[in-house]
């Protein structure tokens, strides 16, 4: 069994070898996965169901073709959440913000009228910091790189949480921001350019 994984390691690393590039064709490959990963990036969420997933498909179909290869496409139907837009109001400022992940099928939906509730910030949710914050029947600003803290804060009578500035984060901060039990527990996000401003409100 170890000699035939062995001559399989082999063999995989001699294909591997043989089809290594030359430096000037590595440069072109990376100048075209480039442009490719720009192209992608450009298209908005690419989440199925929003346009951005139909222009991806459509890129990745045509860079498919160009490469001489025949491609078949199968349609079907699946559930997705959509995102028809929020909007926080506070002060005379007005900014969108984005609906997270649903916990499990339940989306952070919101009644027609609206959610109201003072602003306040949170930090990265650490509760000896917040110690003496008032929390009940607030909007909790929180910085996205808190875990999953935010759950906490709702079991202290958060109204809301609000996530912001998720420069740098990875898929396993953001597997932190969602349930897998269908809790009503509204989270959003705002956009970085109104990041700054939106805490500075919440102080």
């Amino acid at each position: 069994m170890q000699r035939i994984a062995r001559v399989f390691q082999i063999a995989v690393l001699l294909l591997v070898l043989a089809v290594l590039p030359t430096r000037a064709e590595d440069a072109a490959l990376a100048g075209r996965l480039g442009g490719m990963v720009a192209a992608l990036s450009s298209a908005g969420s690419r989440v199925t169901g929003y346009p951005g997933s139909d222009a991806a498909a459509v890129g990745l179909e045509a860079a498919l073709r160009a490469m001489g290869l025949e491609v078949f496409t199968h349609r079907f139907r699946v559930p997705v959440p959509m995102d028809e837009g929020f909007r926080l109001a506070a002060d005379g400022v007005s900014m969108r913000l984005y609906g997270m992940w649903p916990n499990l099928v339940r989306t952070p939906t919101l009644p027609r009228e609206g959610l109201s509730g003072e602003l306040v910030y949170g930090g990265v949710g650490d509760l000896a910091v917040l110690d003496g914050v008032a929390l009940k029947d607030r909007v909790v600003v929180l910085q996205y790189a808190c875990s999953d803290r935010w759950v906490q804060l709702f079991h202290l009578g958060a109204r809301a949480v609000i996530f912001v500035d998720a420069t740098g984060a990875h898929r396993r901060e953001a597997m932190q921001k969602f349930l897998d039990v269908p809790a009503h527990l509204p989270r959003f996000y705002v956009p970085a350019e109104d990041a700054a401003r939106l805490v500075q409100l919440a102080r």
